[in-house]
């Protein structure tokens, strides 16, 4: 593919007298040469030694747009964003839709679910010309892209040229304070995705969180409400730690999946498939078939022991999966979690309160450290306030200890790790999964 300079950049609106034909628009100096615009402004200097023709960052998204025809058009693209949820949002509405007949890509925390394949990702959301390479390789093969949304990807403009036709907003607790120093700052980052909506696009809101309600300042007219407030409104039923009863509409839901915020999230999906105009009476049954999210509020049995992994790692999240479990627990609930390092540090106290509040035992220890001591973030969190918490360093230890406190009808969380495939102490990286070491103890 290829543009003329000239039309490059009447398309931003500027100009220039320069012949030069463009075959390539990107934001990654080392890929420049004379046939190059560079957009950015960090290896500006770079760009012009490699002989590129370079432009404010500002531009990127609108060249990119312009020179591949508009990627996003060629798509039904969805984006959720919100501290916690997203995840298993994406997920379900994979499931939904490709159940429904769409051919879908799921682009999201710790893997990228094509068709045919999953590969693993680095972020959340992927840096702006991964995300394109994307959205050209599938065009006309994929009907539809559901992403997963982060603060970082849109403060950092990693969505450049990408148009949505519906955002979700799960919800907004204090996260990422290392990063964005103040929570009306965090807040605002996730606002600002309601500029990547297309002209008739749609923002589906969870109207029972309070911090969403000032999008409404912002887009009343394209926002569609779901909760159990919301004009979407969801009336909970039962839930059991293999099940979940709704309805919405005249209709009656049961899901086999676990939690009360799972029904929230369910509302999401459901709010964006009648947006779309599909009717709710198909996803009566296609509920009831949706497979639970590894490492999110995944459960099973292990030696009469009832196990949750969770990827629970905020003040909030913890406090939903804690409280829910809490709920149905015939003896003792007993949690293992830690703070990753060289993050947030205002959130370690109040998840160490959360956790001994609710749970009979706590098993403090490490999730990701990083660079940062283990000894400071224990201190963080304040532990001597608590008579029911033990610190146990190494987290295959500390999951070994839950599983040996453990007795008859406990439940175990193992929280904040989820489904990852690795714990980052020290600096290094090595291999870790919480459902593979509770599995090893029970051999053991």
């Amino acid at each position: 593919m290829s543009r003329q300079l000239k039309e490059c950049l009447q398309a931003i609106g500027l100009d220039t007298d320069e012949n030069r034909v463009i075959y390539n628009i990107t934001h990654d100096s080392r890929e420049c040469d004379k046939n190059s615009i560079y957009a950015g402004e960090r290896y500006k200097e770079d760009a012009l030694a490699r002989k590129a023709y370079v432009v404010e960052e500002k531009y990127l998204g609108e060249l990119l747009c312009f020179f591949y025809d508009d990627p996003s058009a060629h798509y039904f693209v969805i984006g959720v964003t919100g501290t916690n949820g997203k995840t298993s949002v994406t997920h379900f509405l994979k499931q939904m839709l490709t159940m429904l007949g769409y051919r879908c890509i799921r682009l999201g925390t710790q893997v990228n679910e094509f068709e045919d394949k999953h590969v693993e990702s680095d972020n959340t959301t992927m840096n702006v010309m991964e995300n394109l390479k994307v959205f050209l390789k599938h065009r006309d093969q994929i009907d539809c892209i559901i992403m997963e949304v982060s603060s970082h990807a849109i403060e950092e403009n990693r969505l450049a040229f990408i148009r949505f036709d519906r955002i979700i907003y799960t919800n907004i607790t204090p996260e990422h304070l290392d990063y964005h120093l103040t929570f009306t700052h965090y807040q605002y980052s996730k606002f600002k995705l309601r500029f990547y909506l297309k002209q008739e696009g749609k923002i589906l809101l969870h109207y029972d969180q309070l911090n969403l309600h000032r999008m409404f300042q912002f887009e009343r007219e394209r926002v569609i409400p779901y909760g159990i407030k919301g004009r979407f409104q969801l009336k909970a039923g039962n839930t059991t730690l293999n099940e979940c009863r709704f309805s919405v509409r005249e209709y009656d839901f049961v899901a086999n999946l676990a939690g009360e915020h799972t029904i929230m999230n369910l509302g999401a999906v459901l709010a964006c498939l009648e947006s779309m105009n599909i009717d709710l009476k198909k996803c009566v049954p296609l509920i009831s078939l949706l497979k639970p999210v590894e490492g999110r509020m995944e459960i099973f049995e292990l030696d009469s022991r009832s196990i949750v992994i969770d990827y629970a790692h905020t003040p909030d999240s913890l406090a939903v999966v804690a409280s829910f479990l809490k709920k149905h627990v015939q003896k003792r609930l007993i949690c293992v979690f830690g703070c990753g390092g060289e993050r947030d540090q205002k959130k370690r106290a109040p998840m160490a309160q959360i956790a001994a509040s609710l749970c009979d035992i706590v098993i403090v220890t490490e999730d990701n450290s990083r660079n940062e001591p283990f000894e400071k973030i224990v201190k963080d969190m304040e532990l001597e306030r608590f008579h029911n918490v033990i610190v146990i360093e190494k987290r295959a230890e500390a999951v070994h200890k839950a599983f040996i406190l453990s007795q008859l009808n406990d439940i175990i969380l193992l929280a904040g790790k989820g489904n990852e495939q690795f714990l980052i102490a020290k600096g290094v990286k090595t291999p870790y999964n919480d459902k593979a070491c509770i599995c090893q103890c029970e051999r053991g």
